[in-house]
């Protein structure tokens, strides 16, 4: 993901998360050592980072320096996957195997706060500038866009993909891009346009065309070597 002039990359293999500069030169990674097996990773507004620790069960926090600052376990079931902040600065996190999407709060306070159709699997997660969350569901390749509900977000559109996409990320000039995995590799970035709901539904929300355009299609990219 990016944020700012950095890219981040969460390296399973390495265990560790990799950092570049806009360039693509590498930086020094976080989390080495410390981490057993990272998956999804969220960035804060001051460069404050979540990274889901799926074999150690346990979403772990790092400062901007990379020092380790939290640990949240409380509340999980499972391997956490996906992780996203709020506005509110809250965790949007999901795990393997459920279709529960939970919000953790940084004392640790765990509740449900959207639940995938169908019982899939949520995974990847992210959240736009609306506060709508947006879940893939690779096993039934399928996208979805819950809605700004209390208690619970409420689903507003489900998006057929063409690949099993696992991380999902919005950039501030492409919109939303979804990375679908084959042996290893992102095979394939998606980008879904983007329409302010109010145009429709009146303010409070975004909405997502129900076009899928690919952008770039047959080009093949080692995980890390796009931020992703």
């Amino acid at each position: 993901m990016c944020q700012g002039n950095r890219i981040y990359a969460s390296s399973p293999g390495n265990k560790c998360v990799n950092v570049y500069t806009a360039e693509g030169s590498p930086l020094p990674c976080i989390g080495k050592g410390i981490l057993q097996q990272p998956f999804g990773l969220a960035v804060g507004r001051n460069r404050e980072m979540a990274v889901a620790d799926s074999s150690a069960s346990a979403i772990v926090l790092f400062d901007k320096a990379g020092k380790v600052i939290g640990r949240l376990e409380e509340g999980l079931a499972s391997k956490p996957y996906g992780v996203a902040f709020d506005a509110k600065g809250q965790l949007i996190v999901t795990q393997q195997g459920h279709p529960e999407v939970l919000c953790m709060s940084p004392v640790g306070v765990t509740r449900t706060i959207a639940v995938v159709p169908n019982g899939d699997s949520a995974r990847g997660v992210a959240i736009d500038s609306e506060g709508n969350i947006l879940v893939t569901a690779p096993e039934t390749k399928k996208l979805h866009i819950f809605a700004v509900g209390e208690p619970q977000h409420y689903l507003l559109r489900s998006f057929s993909l063409k690949d099993y996409s696992y991380a999902i990320t919005i950039h501030a000039t492409m919109g939303v891009l979804v990375c679908g995995y084959n042996s290893g590799q992102v095979s394939r970035l998606c980008h879904l346009e983007m329409a302010s709901v109010s145009q429709v539904l009146g303010p409070g929300g975004s909405k997502m065309k129900s076009s899928v355009q690919q952008v770039i299609a047959g080009t093949k990219y080692k995980i890390g070597k796009l931020g992703v």
